[in-house]
């Protein structure tokens, strides 16, 4: 009697581990109607292999509260893609990640197949991202850290994993939250990486894109051919007597991971064939044991959104302007669509923060094309780093980037060690839709206020707006804000900064150290006569110097127009005929009386020849000439002030 109370007051004391099953959606993505039911049979072995499968479920296993440590690993077990070696590639390596109080969560994900699904080859990889999406969406709910969600993959499952981890970009499935995809780190189990037919597992690869793949996708599932450098850091193991699933596939893989500078630990067995799950009976050098060491040796990236913030963080915009518009909601109505439309691009706008991370990464959405036929992607929709060294120096930093539906730029900063400030400089034809900075979970990252001085605000055409800048940074009024450390609003509208009222009242409705009206070039058309510009440039500086009559305006001459070497004739005279005009406009204002106007002569500006991208608008040179001129003759305002 008392044993069993022993055994009972024993069981009572011990922590128990809480495991739940559920399905992975509502509705199944790629489901074909089917009469196909899942099959269970545990082999004199002792392994319990699913086949069949065509409703996906994920198992969770939880850890006792008492050692939960936040991180989770996401388990898809092997099986050649025609069965799932569910419990010594699953839940008993789930079992022992609990001891760890590590979360884990075993995926009982589809097996290809035409009965069941309408396109087998992406139903596993759907499942999969579907599973890590799921646990990243309830990561609060579970007590998990969501910048500390990884994946195992055994085998097949370890083609699976490694899928996930290089296909995380391209979602399968309905991802309206824009939720993250990626793992955090892989753990690859003797994997099947390469569809090569000289190395794969011909079995995997059949049973997932068939007996006669197209090249493209032989390649698209060599997952050896699709590392980069945001690929998560990964710990494989491999037997060298592996005749199932050659060593070569990790190799290949390992290669790739290094080549791109991504993490990564191998542990190589001299012998225990294919598929020993848990332990290589051949060696005492236990591969779970390496892992923890090494997965407590990694440092997880924090991801924080700036608009998270309770106070203002995004500099070079009008007061009251909710998310990265440049114009305030309300006035949708009151400007024409193409205005509304350019708004939404975040010309000009930047963020500070400080860290003092050895590395800083970058990830956001866009809305609009990536990049046009005269202008790159890096300048159309890219972002730009900068920094202040302790010598008042402007220092960039070269960031690696990868364009695809979610951006990401890796920005190396290991040369700096204080916690400095840095400036990130957001697209300048496009929209971002969400945006995120990340940083080592030790470091961590702290947004800075919006600056509080006067902006010079800019009311503008294409050539203010950043065409046809390279990367933001180089925009001239990006430049010209380093120049002078003052705050600038790039109020550049592509082919649209016309003077029109709308925006010369919200303009003058604001704060300003100096207004720039640099709309010429888009009244430069046969459209607008002498009286047409005399009409909007004294309708524009009346109305400005009414509300603000302490505030200088500047307005500004063609910056094109000043060489004839450029072989097109009507462009020229098109240019000198408007620049004519507003030199005869200012002087009209400056004899009736009107002060605190200034203007900026296209031979001030001086671009020439190498300047340009088409005639019109400037290129990296051409940027830099307008941001001198710009500075010279803003420093002269400044001091008569």
């Amino acid at each position: 009697m008392k044993n069993i109370l022993l055994v009972l007051m024993l069981m009572f004391q011990a922590p128990l581990m809480a495991q739940t099953t559920m399905d992975l959606y509502k509705d199944i993505p790629n489901e074909k109607v089917n009469q196909v039911h899942e099959k269970s049979v545990t082999g004199d072995d002792g392994i319990t292999r699913m086949s069949e499968v065509s409703i996906p479920k994920i198992v969770a296993f939880f850890p006792a509260e008492q050692k939960k440590n936040g991180k989770s690993v996401i388990i898809f077990p092997g099986g050649g893609y025609s069965i799932l070696a569910v419990s010594h590639e699953g839940y008993e390596v789930a079992e022992r990640l609990n001891e760890e109080g590590i979360t884990a969560f075993v995926v009982q994900y589809r097996l290809p197949s035409d009965l069941t699904m309408k396109d087998k080859s992406i139903g596993p990889l759907q499942d999969a991202q579907r599973a890590i999406q799921l646990v990243r969406e309830r990561a609060g709910e579970w007590g998990l850290a969501e910048n500390q969600i990884g994946i195992m993959g055994f085998s097949a499952g370890g083609h699976l994993a490694s899928t996930l981890g290089t296909h995380y970009k391209e979602p399968l499935i309905p991802n309206p939250n824009n939720t993250s995809l990626r793992p955090d780190f892989m753990v690859l189990a003797y994997p099947v990486i390469s569809f090569d037919s000289q190395i794969t597992h011909m079995g995997s690869r059949q049973n997932l894109i068939g007996e006669s793949p197209s090249s493209a996708q032989v390649l698209n599932y060599s997952n050896e051919k699709q590392v980069d450098s945001n690929t998560p850091a990964t710990f494989i193991f491999h037997a060298k007597d592996d005749k199932v699933v050659p060593i070569s596939n990790s190799l290949r893989f390992i290669d790739a991971l290094k080549a791109n500078q991504v993490p990564v630990e191998f542990v190589s067995y001299e012998k225990g064939g294919h598929g020993f799950g848990m332990n290589n009976p051949t060696s005492q050098k236990k591969w779970m044991d390496l892992f923890l060491a090494w997965l407590d040796g990694q440092s997880f990236i924090t991801w924080k959104n700036p608009l998270d913030e309770s106070y203002t963080v995004i500099n070079g915009q009008l007061p009251n302007i909710a998310g990265y518009d440049r114009l305030p909601a309300g006035m949708e109505a009151d400007v024409r669509k193409p205005v509304w439309n350019l708004s939404k691009d975040n010309a000009g706008e930047y963020i500070e923060f400080r860290t003092p991370a050895k590395e800083i990464v970058v990830r956001y959405q866009v809305t609009k094309r990536l990049d046009m036929n005269h202008m790159p992607a890096t300048g159309v929709s890219g972002v730009d780093l900068y920094a202040k060294n302790n010598n008042g120096e402007w220092e960039w930093a070269p960031g690696r980037y990868q364009f695809q539906d979610t951006i990401t730029y890796t920005f190396p900063t290991a040369d700096h060690n204080e916690n400095r400030s840095f400036r990130l400089y957001l697209p300048l034809y496009n929209e971002v839709s969400w945006l995120e900075v990340g940083v080592k979970e030790t470091d961590g990252v702290s947004f800075i206020p919006v600056d509080e001085q006067a902006p010079i605000i800019v009311y503008g055409t294409s050539i203010a707006q950043g065409a046809c800048a390279t990367r933001p940074g180089l925009a001239w009024t990006s430049i010209l804000g380093r120049k002078l450390d003052m705050p600038i609003i790039n109020l550049g509208f592509s082919g649209n900064g016309r003077l029109e009222k709308p925006l010369i009242d919200v303009i003058g409705d604001t704060e300003a150290r100096l207004f720039v009206l640099d709309c010429l070039p888009n009244l430069s058309s046969d459209s607008y006569s002498e009286d047409d510009i005399r009409q909007r440039v004294t309708a524009a500086v009346a109305s400005l110097q009414e509300k603000n009559p302490a505030t200088p305006i500047l307005l500004v001459e063609n910056s094109g127009g000043g060489t004839d070497l450029i072989i097109d004739q009507p462009r020229n005279n098109r240019y000198k005929r408007t620049t004519a005009f507003l030199e005869k406009v200012f002087s009209e204002l400056k004899a009736s009386g009107t002060e605190n106007i200034y203007l900026l002569k296209t031979e001030d500006i001086n671009m020439g020849i190498n300047s340009t991208v088409d005639g019109s608008h400037p290129n990296d040179i051409g940027m830099m000439e307008h941001a001198i001129a710009y500075e010279r003759i803003i420093k002269d305002i400044f001091s008569k002030q």
